[in-house]
C-alpha cells in the first residue's frame, strides 16, 4: 500500500468534519495483516459473530459504491453523551483514487447530531487486486437524545455529481433537559464549567421556581411526545445530590420525581419536592415531559444532582453492559450574594418575665459573620448563649431571653458581615415571629417539710383560666390531689395546700408544673425537706470488727479512706456542711486532718499508732433559709500490731428477687501492706479468696482457678468479686463474707462480713395484662383475667405464677370515679378468671342505659399480697363486640415491666394478646392532658401500628414507643379502639407510671495529684435513693477525649483506682440502671494530675501482680492504656511480644471467669479491639489473636441477655483489626501439618465466622422486632476504612429482627444480595424472635492465603454469601438448628462481581449450633442436591434460586463444582489410615463451611495431609493454627470457643 494524500479539507468543500485523515500503506488481506484483525475485530463487534470477512471483503467488490455492515445503530446516552464508530469499505471507480471524490455528511436532526460532530478517516486497502478503501466514521452524540438519519454522499469532484450515498439511522436513548427561548434550543444535562445553567438569586425573589423542558428517547423507538411506555417509568429515576444541596429541597423518600404539574407555562411540585418532572399525556394540549426546580431563596451556590434510571436498560442490548446503570447530570447555580436570612425561631411560645430561657434562631447567609446579636422591641438585646451549627448551609444559634414584658415585641438582627459591614437580616419566619413574655412566674415557696400541710402560691399567665375540673397542678408528673386545691384563681395566682411527700411519690425534689386546658408550664423546681438526715461513715481499708459491729481493725501498713455517705441524696450540696473529726481515745488528742470538712478523708498505714484505738466522728448540717436539719456518725478504728491484709467487702444496698433482674454481685477491695516505714514486707501478691454465703464456704478461689461454680452461689473476677444467682436470695439478711490469705504465707490474712436485705415485693396483680377501662355492652358475658399476675419474689419465671390466690370484688356506681354500690351476686369471685354473664350485666344495669363497674383484683401468696382495678363503663347495647381485650405491656424483646415502675427511658411494647384475626386496631394517647399527638408514641416499624400504617388488619399489630417520648414519673393513659369482623368498636384503655428522673453528682475528690501509683478515690450520689436499681460508672477522660471506665465498672459508687500513665485527666460518672440503660451522667471535672514514678508509667510485670493479687479491676484498666496510647508503628521486641501475649490470656481468664456487667463486658471488648490494633510486629501469634476473639466470646455469651450489652463498635474494630494479623500469619510457617498445609491461614477462615457471630450478636442484642440493621467492619482508621465498597477488605452484614409470620420478609445487603423466607421458621403459634443475618464476605480464599497469593487464582472464589436463622436460646444468641423443609423456603439473589465466570452456587448446611453436640454427621452431606437451576439474568451479574436450607453461597464457577472429591493421604509422619478412618476426616473437613467451599482446590492441589499418630497438647505459643480431625482450631478450643467460630 503506499502513502495516501494528507490535508483534503479543500476536497470537502467546507463539509464540517471534525478530522480528515488519510494514510495508508501497502497490504494484501493476509490474516496476519494488522488492518484484517482490526476488521474482522470490527465485525465481531458489530454483531458479525461467525461472519467471515473474506467473504465481507468479495462481497464489495460487487460493484457497489459504499457498503457496510450495519444501517441502524443505537446508542446509550449516558451523562448526555454517547460515542459510536462505523467500519465500512469504499470502492472508487476504475481509474480514480480516493482524492478524485468529495464526502460530504448529513444528519436529519441537528438536536440530536450535527453532521459535523463526526471525524471521517480513510485507509487504502487491496481486495482481490483491486484498490479500496476502509471508512472509519467516529460520532460524538453530545447534544440531546433522539432519532437521527445520518447520510454519506460522495461526490465527484470533475462535475459534481452524485457517485453513491449510505444513510445510517441512530436510535439516541436517554433523555437531556434543555431550554428553549425562541427557538433557540440549549442543552444543559451533561455540562460543565461556563456550560451550566445559572441565574442570579434576584431574578428568583419573586418567582423561584424555573421550567425547563426535557425529552426523553426510549429504546423502543417511542419518546416522551408519544405515549410514554410503562416501563421503564419516569418513577424510577432515582436523584442523587451534591453541592450546595440546600438550594433544593427534595425527600427521596416521599417524594415521586414524575408527581410535577406542568399548567401551560410552569411545573407546579409537590410540597418537599422542589424538582420533578411533569409527565404529560398525549391528548393534552402541551404533550411530553418538563421539568421543573424550585429553589430556596436567598441561597446561592451550585447543586449538582445526577439522574440514575437503573430500570431504562432492562431488558434491552444494553443490560447487563458496562454502561449500566443509565444516568446523567445536570449542574444549576445560583450567582450573587444574598443578605442575612433569619428563616425560624423556636419554640413559639410566651416566656418567663424573669428570663433566662433559651431561643434558638436559624440563620442563612451568616457563615462568616462577625456577630449576629439579636434585639427585641422594649426589651433590649438577648445575650448569645451557643453557636450550635455554623456551616455554609445553615447557622443555628441559641440565645438567652432576657427579662421582659409584653406580647407581640418586633425584633431585628443587624448582622455584622466578615468585611465589618452591617446589613440587616430579612426576617422570612412564617407566620412572621413575634416575641411574647408571661406574666410573673412563680412558686413560693420552694422548700417544704415533707410531712406537707403548709400553703404555697403558684403565679403564671395561663392561670387565670384555671379550672379546678379540668386542670392539673403536677409535682413531677403527679397530680396534687384535687383535695388540696380548694381555692380558685385569683387573677394569674393560685394557692394550694401542700400535700405530703408520701402522697407524691418518693423523690424529695420535683419540678413542678401547671396545666390549663392541655398546656403544661413550668413554674420551678420544689424541694420536700427530710424530717432528719442519715450519716454513714463507710471505711475502706479496715474490716469490722465480727464481734463488735463499731469497730474497724486496721492493720499496720495498710492505707485506708474513709468516705461520708448522706441521704437523702439530694442534700450533698452546697447546702450541707461537714465537719471530720478523730480522737485518739486513750489521750484525748485530736488527730490532724488537712481538710476536715472533704467528703471522705484518707489515712496512710502510718498516720496512726499501732495498737491504739482512735474515735472517728461525721457531723452533717443541712441548711435552706431557716430550715436545718443535722446527723452524725461514729465509729471506731483499732489500729492492729500484726501484719495483716486489709479486707473490705463493699456495703450492699437492699433489694428484691427480681428487682432488678439480675444477680446479687458483691465486691471486695484488698489492701497491702506499703510504705518505707513498714517493718516487713510482702514478696509475692498471689491472693486466696474464700467466700462464705449465710454460712455455707465456696471453694477456695485465685487466679489459677479454671471454673466458677454452677451452684448459683461463685467467685468471680479472679476473686474479688461474689455472684449470687437470684435463685439463691431468701427474704431477709443474708451475710456475706470473705477471708483473702496471702497464698505464700497464710499467717497474713484479712476478713470482712457484709449483710445484704432481700426484701419481699407485693405481688404484681395484672388485669388483662394491664388495662385499666374498658367498654362492655350486657349483650355478652363479660370475661377478665388476672392470669398474667406474678410473684417478684420468686426467680424462675415459670413458677411465677405457681400458687397464687385470687380474689374479686366489684362495686358500681354512675360516674367513672366513685362507686358506692355492690354489684350484687357478682360481687365476688376466686378463679383467676372473672366471668359476668350477660344476664348478671342486665341486673347490674338494673334499668339504666349506663353504669360505672370498678373490678379489683387482689393476687396473694404467702402473707404477701397486690392488688389491680379496672373500670368497665357497661352500657345497655344489643350489639356485638370483639372479644375481651387482654395486653402486654414490656420493652422491645417482651420482657414484662411492672406498670407502676415503667422506664421511662427504654422502648415500651404495648402488645394486644387476644384479638380476633381480621380485627383492627387504633390508638389515641388519652393522659397526660398536654400530650394530643399519638405520633410521637409510635414507631414506623414493620409489624407495628402507626398512622397511616397500611398493615393495619393484624391482629397482633401493637405500639413501640420509643424511648425519648416518654416523660418521668407520669402516669399514661392509652386508648385502643378494637373493632372486628361484624362488630362494633370497642374502646380499651391501657395506663402504666413511669419511674422518677435522677440526678447523679460527682463529688469533690479528695486527692486530685498524684503518681502512677497513687490510690484516687471519687464518690457520687443520686438525687433519688433508689437502692439497687441505678448503678454508677466512672469515666477518666484522656486529654484526646477518649475515656476509660474505672474501677472494673462495677457500678458501685465509689470508685478507687490508680492511673498507670502520666497525665492530666478528667473524671465524670454516669447513672444508669441495673440492666444498664443511660439516665444521667455528671458534670466532668478536671485536673487530675498524674505523673510518673520509677522506670515508666506501665509497667508489663505489674500485670502479673495484679493478676495473681486478684485485681482484675486494675488490670483491666492498665490493659485499656496499654492498648490505646501504644504508638502506632512502634517495633517490638520478642520480650514485648510475649508480654502482649501474656496479658491478652490474663484478660481472657478474668472475662472466661465471670458475668460481665454491661459496661464492664463493654470494657473488655474495647481491650481486645485495642490489643487488636496493635501492629502486627507486637501480636505475632495467632494464640494472641485467638485470646482477643475469646473475649468477646465470653463477653457475649457469660453477660445476661436482658442487660444492654452495647459492643457494635468494638465489634467492628476488633474484626478490622484482626485482618492484618490473621492474613499475615500465613506467611510465618508453622512445625505442624494436619489436614491442611502450612502455608493455609486457618485464622483467616475462623475469622470469617466469628466476625459474623459478634456483629450479629451486638446488632441484634435487645433489637426491637421489624428492625433492620447493617454493619460493616470498614471502620475510619481501620484496614481498608473507606466504607465506600465491601472490596476485599470489609465484610458486610445486615441483620433483621422478626417475631411473628409475616413481620420482616427480606433483607437486602448494601452490596446488591437479597435474602428472603417462608413463614415455616416459626412453630405453630407464628410468634418468637428470630434473627436473620446476611453477610457478604470479601475475597475471603484469595485473602486467606488458601490458593495461594497468584492473581489468577481470585477468580476461583469469588465470594461468599452466607445466611443464616438465629435464636435466643437459654438466654444467649444461637443459630437455629438445620430445618430441611419439603418445600424450598429461603430465595436467594446474589450480585456477582464484575470479573465473574458464569456461576453454580452451592447450599452449605450451616455452621454447628452454639452450645450444641451435634454429630459430625449432620455435616458430612456436601448439599449439592439442594442447588437449583439458577435463574440467571441476562446480563448474567445476578443469580437467583431458592432452597430447602439456609447457609452459605459459594459462588463458583460450574466445572470446580462438579467433580467428586477422592482426597490424597500423605503420611508425613508415619503411620496410615483405614479407609472408614480417611473418610471420617474427609467428613470432618467439611463442616468448616469455608473448607468446604474449596476444598475442589484443596484437593486438586494435593493439600490434604493427615497424621496417624496426633499431636502433642498445643501450647498457646504456637505460632499457627492446628485443626482436629473435625476442622476445628485446638487454639479456639482453649479459648471456649468450640463450635465452628473454630
Amino acid at each position: 500500500m503506499k502513502a495516501g494524500p494528507t490535508g483534503l479539507a479543500a476536497a470537502f468543500c467546507g463539509v464540517l468534519f471534525a478530522a480528515l485523515v488519510i494514510s495508508g500503506s501497502a497490504a494484501g488481506t493476509s490474516q496476519d495483516s494488522s488492518i484484517f484483525r482490526r476488521n474482522a475485530a470490527f465485525a465481531e463487534g458489530d454483531g458479525l459473530a461467525g461472519f467471515e470477512y473474506e467473504s465481507f471483503l468479495s462481497r464489495q467488490a460487487s460493484g457497489s459504491c459504499l457498503d457496510f455492515p450495519t444501517y441502524e445503530r443505537s446508542v446509550l446516552f449516558i451523562n448526555n453523551t454517547a460515542d459510536d464508530s462505523i467500519l465500512g469499505l469504499f470502492y472508487p471507480e476504475e481509474g480514480t483514487t480516493v482524492d478524485d471524490y468529495t464526502f460530504r455528511p448529513s444528519s436529519s436532526n441537528d438536536f440530536v447530531l450535527e453532521a459535523g460532530d463526526t471525524d471521517l478517516q480513510i485507509v487504502e486497502v487491496e481486495v482481490n487486486g483491486q484498490i479500496a478503501y476502509n471508512i472509519s466514521i467516529d460520532f460524538s452524540f453530545n447534544k440531546c437524545a433522539g432519532i437521527t438519519n445520518f447520510g454519506l454522499t460522495v461526490e465527484r469532484n470533475s462535475d459534481s455529481s452524485t457517485f453513491c450515498s449510505a444513510t445510517f439511522d441512530y436510535l439516541v436513548a436517554g433523555f437531556c433537559i434543555y431550554t428553549d427561548v425562541d427557538g433557540e434550543k440549549t442543552v444543559y444535562t451533561g455540562k460543565d464549567g461556563d456550560d451550566t445553567w445559572s441565574m442570579d438569586y434576584t431574578s428568583l425573589l419573586t418567582t423561584p421556581g424555573v421550567t425547563f423542558h426535557s425529552f426523553f428517547q426510549y429504546l423502543d423507538r417511542s419518546n416522551s411526545t408519544n405515549p410514554i411506555p410503562a416501563n421503564p417509568s419516569i418513577s424510577d429515576i432515582v436523584p442523587e445530590f451534591s453541592g450546595r444541596t440546600s438550594l433544593i429541597r427534595y425527600n427521596s423518600d416521599s417524594c415521586n420525581i414524575a408527581g410535577g404539574s406542568y399548567d401551560g407555562t410552569v411545573v407546579a411540585n409537590d410540597e418537599g419536592c422542589y424538582q420533578q418532572f411533569s409527565v404529560n399525556q398525549p391528548g393534552d394540549s402541551w404533550p411530553g415531559v418538563f421539568y421543573g426546580v424550585t429553589f430556596t431563596q436567598y441561597i446561592s451556590g451550585s447543586i449538582t444532582i445526577v439522574y440514575v434510571w437503573d430500570s431504562f436498560t432492562t431488558d434491552s442490548e444494553f443490560d447487563g453492559s458496562d454502561e449500566e446503570p443509565y444516568m446523567t447530570y445536570i449542574t444549576l447555580t445560583v450567582t450573587g450574594a444574598p443578605p442575612p436570612v433569619v428563616i425560624q425561631i423556636v419554640p413559639d411560645v410566651a416566656f418567663q418575665n424573669v428570663g433566662g430561657e433559651k431561643v434558638t434562631v436559624y440563620y442563612l447567609n451568616t457563615f462568616n459573620a462577625q456577630s449576629r446579636p439579636l434585639e427585641v422591641a422594649t426589651v433590649g438585646s438577648y445575650a448569645l448563649d451557643v453557636v450550635i451549627q455554623n456551616t455554609e448551609d445553615m447557622q443555628i444559634v441559641n440565645y438567652t431571653v432576657a427579662p421582659g414584658e409584653g406580647i407581640n415585641l418586633d425584633w431585628f438582627v443587624d448582622v455584622t458581615t466578615e468585611a465589618g459591614e452591617t446589613v440587616r437580616a430579612i426576617d422570612l419566619t412564617e407566620p412572621p415571629y413575634k416575641f411574647d413574655y408571661y406574666g410573673l412566674i412563680s412558686l413560693d415557696p420552694t422548700v417544704g417539710p415533707e410531712t406537707g400541710g403548709i400553703p404555697i402560691t403558684a403565679c403564671a399567665f395561663p392561670i387565670a383560666n384555671f379550672d379546678r375540673e379540668r386542670d392539673q397542678i403536677l409535682f413531677g408528673g403527679t397530680p396534687v390531689p384535687s383535695e388540696y386545691i380548694t381555692e380558685d384563681a385569683d387573677g394569674n395566682c393560685i394557692t394550694f395546700t401542700l400535700p405530703p411527700r408520701f402522697v407524691i411519690d418518693e423523690p424529695f425534689v420535683y419540678d413542678v408544673f401547671v396545666v390549663v386546658d392541655g398546656e403544661r408550664t413550668f413554674l420551678d423546681t420544689f424541694t420536700y425537706l427530710p424530717e432528719e438526715i442519715t450519716v454513714s461513715i463507710i471505711p475502706s481499708g479496715p474490716s469490722q470488727d465480727s464481734n463488735n459491729g463499731t469497730i474497724w481493725n486496721l492493720p499496720p501498713c495498710i492505707p485506708s479512706s474513709y468516705l461520708g455517705v448522706i441521704t437523702p441524696g439530694f442534700v450533698n450540696t452546697d447546702q450541707l456542711q461537714r465537719r471530720w473529726e478523730v480522737v485518739d481515745l486513750e489521750t484525748g488528742a485530736i488527730v490532724p486532718l488537712s481538710d476536715d470538712g472533704a467528703s471522705s478523708i484518707d489515712f496512710n498505714g502510718f498516720d496512726l499508732e499501732a495498737g491504739k484505738d482512735y474515735q472517728m466522728t461525721l457531723e452533717a448540717t443541712f441548711t435552706v433559709g431557716d430550715f436545718t436539719r443535722s446527723g452524725s456518725d461514729t465509729i471506731i478504728i483499732r489500729k492492729g500490731t500484726s501484719p495483716g491484709l486489709g479486707v473490705d467487702v463493699l456495703p450492699i444496698v437492699p433489694r428484691g428477687v427480681t428487682d432488678p433482674d439480675q444477680p446479687l454481685r458483691v465486691f471486695v477491695r484488698v489492701f497491702f501492706p506499703e510504705g518505707d516505714e513498714c517493718p516487713f514486707s510482702i514478696n509475692s501478691t498471689a491472693l486466696e479468696f474464700l467466700w462464705t454465703y449465710n454460712g455455707v464456704e465456696a471453694p477456695v478461689f485465685s487466679a489459677e482457678s479454671t471454673a466458677i461454680d454452677e451452684s448459683g452461689r461463685t467467685p468471680t473476677k479472679l476473686g474479688r468479686e461474689y455472684v449470687v444467682q437470684t435463685p439463691q436470695l431468701f427474704m431477709g439478711a443474708n451475710d456475706v463474707s470473705c477471708l483473702v490469705t496471702l497464698r505464700d504465707d497464710p499467717s497474713i490474712t484479712g476478713s470482712d462480713t457484709e449483710s445484704v436485705n432481700i426484701q419481699q415485693r407485693d405481688i404484681e396483680a395484672v388485669i388483662n395484662g394491664g388495662v385499666c377501662e374498658m367498654v362492655a355492652y350486657n349483650s355478652a358475658d363479660l370475661k377478665v383475667t388476672g392470669d398474667q399476675s406474678w410473684d417478684p419474689n420468686v426467680a424462675d419465671a415459670d413458677a411465677q405464677k405457681n400458687d397464687l390466690e385470687y380474689s374479686w370484688t366489684c362495686k358500681k356506681g354512675t360516674s367513672p370515679t366513685s362507686f358506692p354500690d355492690d354489684c350484687g351476686s357478682q360481687g365476688a369471685s376466686t378463679d383467676p378468671v372473672y366471668t359476668i354473664s350477660s344476664g348478671d350485666l342486665g341486673s347490674v344495669l338494673d334499668g339504666e342505659s349506663q353504669v360505672y363497674m370498678q373490678l379489683t383484683l387482689t393476687a396473694s401468696k404467702g402473707g404477701v399480697s397486690g392488688t389491680s382495678t379496672v373500670v368497665v363503663d357497661l352500657r345497655d347495647n344489643g350489639d356485638s363486640l370483639p372479644a375481651d381485650p387482654t395486653v402486654i405491656i414490656g420493652d422491645q424483646t417482651f420482657k414484662r415491666y411492672m406498670h407502676d415502675k415503667v422506664p421511662f427511658y427504654r422502648n415500651v411494647q404495648i402488645l394486644p394478646s387476644t384479638a380476633t384475626f381480621g380485627s383492627t386496631v387504633s390508638y389515641e394517647i388519652v393522659e397526660p392532658a398536654f400530650e394530643t399527638d399519638i405520633s410521637k408514641f409510635t414507631t414506623e416499624l414493620s409489624g407495628y401500628w402507626y398512622p397511616g400504617n397500611p398493615q393495619n388488619d393484624l391482629s397482633t399489630l401493637g405500639i413501640l414507643i420509643p424511648d425519648d417520648a416518654l416523660l418521668p414519673d407520669v402516669t399514661y393513659k392509652f386508648k385502643l379502639t378494637f373493632t372486628g369482623p361484624g362488630t362494633s368498636p370497642r374502646e380499651t384503655y391501657v395506663c402504666f407510671r413511669t419511674v422518677a428522673e435522677p440526678q447523679v453528682v460527682l463529688l469533690d475528690m479528695p486527692v486530685k495529684e498524684g503518681t502512677n501509683d497513687t490510690m484516687f478515690s471519687a464518690q457520687a450520689v443520686s438525687t433519688v435513693d433508689v437502692g439497687d436499681t441505678y448503678k454508677y460508672y466512672f469515666y477518666l477522660t484522656m486529654a484526646d477525649g477518649r475515656e476509660v471506665c474505672l474501677d472494673g465498672c462495677m457500678g458501685q459508687s465509689t470508685a478507687q483506682f490508680k492511673i498507670p500513665y502520666a497525665g492530666t485527666y478528667g473524671l465524670r460518672v454516669e447513672l444508669k440502671d441495673a440492666l444498664g440503660y443511660h439516665l444521667a451522667s455528671s458534670d466532668s471535672t478536671s485536673g487530675i494530675t498524674v505523673t510518673a514514678e520509677g522506670a515508666g508509667s506501665l509497667h508489663f510485670d505489674t500485670f502479673e501482680e495484679l493478676f495473681y493479687a486478684g485485681d482484675a479491676n486494675q488490670y483491666e484498666l492498665n490493659a485499656l492504656f496499654l492498648g490505646a496510647l501504644w504508638a502506632p508503628g512502634t517495633d517490638a521486641d520478642e520480650e514485648t511480644i510475649s508480654q502482649v501475649a501474656d496479658i491478652i490470656r490474663g484478660m481472657v481468664r478474668i472475662v472466661s471467669l465471670s458475668f460481665p456487667e454491661p459496661e464492664m463486658g463493654a470494657a473488655y471488648c474495647g481491650i481486645a479491639a485495642a490489643i487488636l490494633k496493635l501492629p502486627t510486629t507486637t501480636v505475632s501469634d495467632l494464640s494472641t489473636v485467638y485470646g482477643a476473639w475469646g473475649v468477646f466470646n465470653s463477653v457475649m455469651t457469660n453477660t445476661p441477655e436482658n442487660e444492654k450489652l452495647v459492643i457494635l463498635e468494638q465489634s467492628q474494630q476488633a474484626m478490622n483489626y484482626s485482618r492484618k494479623h490473621v492474613l499475615s500469619a500465613s506467611a510465618q510457617g508453622t512445625s505442624r501439618q494436619r489436614l491442611v498445609r502450612q502455608d493455609v491461614n486457618g485464622g483467616a477462615l475462623d475469622w470469617y465466622e466469628l466476625t459474623q457471630r459478634t456483629i450479629v450478636t451486638a446488632n441484634t442484642r435487645g433489637a426491637a422486632c421489624g428492625t433492620t440493621q447493617t454493619a460493616s467492619t470498614a471502620i475510619e482508621g481501620g484496614d481498608a476504612d473507606s466504607g465506600e465498597s465491601l472490596g476485599s477488605d470489609c465484610f458486610e452484614l445486615t441483620t433483621a429482627t422478626s417475631c411473628f409470620a409475616g413481620q420482616v420478609q427480606q433483607i437486602s445487603a448494601t452490596e446488591g444480595s437479597t435474602y428472603s423466607w417462608c413463614e415455616a421458621i416459626y412453630d405453630e403459634a407464628q410468634v418468637g424472635r428470630r434473627h436473620l443475618s446476611l453477610m457478604e464476605s470479601p475475597e475471603i480464599i484469595f485473602e486467606s492465603g488458601v490458593a495461594g497469593n497468584d492473581p489468577e487464582n481470585k477468580t476461583q472464589s469469588l465470594r461468599l454469601v452466607q445466611s443464616n436463622i438465629w435464636v435466643e436460646q437459654d438466654g444467649l444468641v444461637g443459630l437455629k438448628p438445620v430445618i430441611d423443609y419439603e418445600s424450598e423456603c429461603y430465595n436467594m439473589d446474589i450480585r456477582l462481581q464484575d470479573d465473574a465466570v458464569r456461576p453454580g452456587p452451592n447450599i452449605l448446611y450451616p455452621p454447628k449450633q452454639y452450645g450444641m453436640d451435634v454429630t459430625v454427621g449432620i455435616y458430612g452431606a456436601y448439599v449439592a442436591d439442594q442447588k437449583v437451576t439458577s435463574n440467571s439474568k441476562a446480563n448474567d451479574q445476578r443469580i437467583a434460586f431458592a432452597s430447602r436450607i439456609p447457609g452459605v453461597v459459594s459462588i463458583r464457577p460450574l466445572e470446580a463444582t462438579t467433580s467428586t472429591p477422592t482426597p490424597e493421604v500423605g503420611n508425613p509422619g508415619g503411620g496410615g489410615l483405614s479407609g472408614g478412618a480417611i473418610a471420617g476426616i474427609v467428613v470432618g473437613i467439611l463442616i468448616f463451611i469455608v473448607i468446604a467451599v474449596v476444598v475442589s482446590w484443596l484437593i486438586a492441589s494435593r493439600c490434604l495431609l493427615v497424621t496417624a499418630t496426633p499431636p502433642p497438647p498445643l501450647e498457646l505459643d504456637e505460632t499457627f493454627v492446628e485443626r482436629d480431625v473435625y476442622g476445628r482450631s485446638m487454639w479456639a478450643n482453649e479459648m471456649g470457643m468450640n463450635s465452628t467460630m473454630a
